[in-house]
């Protein structure tokens, strides 16, 4: 705990707490879309990652399908012509959207 002002330690302490809080979040996210995601080979679910970044004075989390793993990934969440739409990326997040504030928190 820090007991007196000083605004680098501060920071640090502040960027950590967040950095371990969004890392929480992404990890519950990727899980949520792994158990939403379509099954017929199994290789949608097992290519979902997450990643966070600390971009400039941001940290930002993302979470997708990997590169170079299956490309087909946005077909299936967005639906083409031909398919319908079976999304499990966008509801993994919307539809839990109080947990993964909650993770980004801390708490």
């Amino acid at each position: 705990m820090i007991t007196d002002w000083r605004q680098r330690e501060v920071l640090a302490q502040i960027s950590g707490q967040v950095l371990t809080g969004m890392d929480n979040a992404c990890r519950f996210v990727a899980e949520q879309a792994e158990a939403k995601a379509p099954r017929r080979t199994g290789r949608l679910s097992r290519d979902i990652a997450y990643e966070v970044k600390g971009e400039g004075k941001d940290i930002v989390g993302y979470v997708g399908v990997k590169k170079g793993g299956a490309f087909y990934g946005l077909f299936v969440e967005r639906g083409t012509r031909r398919m319908r739409a079976q999304p499990f990326l966008r509801p993994a997040l919307f539809n839990n959207l109080g947990t993964v504030a909650r993770k980004i928190a801390g708490k």
